[in-house]
């Protein structure tokens, strides 16, 4: 049996927090997840359970606080994030494009360089063979 502690340490908040949302991402459930947390933090599960659900409150409170202080929330909903990623990946692929075509310019300067030099060459040995 798991012994009753009066206070939350950081530590166990954040393992608690941290294993539901993993649970929770592996597709598990919140209950499997404050079953092992409350063996690892010796804690009930009902504690576990409990201390979530009053992190979890917190969290939305301090999230709307900070709404509140903002006084500015931007009007954001699925299609403007949509627009903004799909944008967003067009401009990084340009950007890629706009870095991959500046290389091949710097190697087509330097193929210009040698060509030119060939014909330089060519043009003098041209005109020493014609002086002879």
């Amino acid at each position: 049996m798991n012994t009753q502690k009066s206070k939350w340490s950081i530590e166990e908040e954040a393992t608690l927090l941290e294993l539901v949302e993993n649970y929770l991402i592996k597709g598990k459930s919140k209950q499997d997840a404050f079953v092992t947390v409350a063996n690892i933090i010796n804690r009930s599960k009902a504690a576990c359970a409990s201390r979530y659900q009053l992190l979890r409150k917190q969290k939305v409170n301090n999230a709307v606080s900070i709404k509140q202080e903002n006084h500015f929330v931007p009007d954001i909903d699925l299609e403007k994030v949509i627009l903004f990623l799909t944008k967003y990946e067009s401009d990084q692929q340009l950007s890629d494009q706009n870095i991959h075509l500046k290389q091949s310019i710097k190697i087509l300067q330097k193929e210009n360089d040698v060509l030119t030099d060939k014909i330089l060459q060519l043009k003098t040995s041209i005109i020493n063979n014609q002086n002879f």
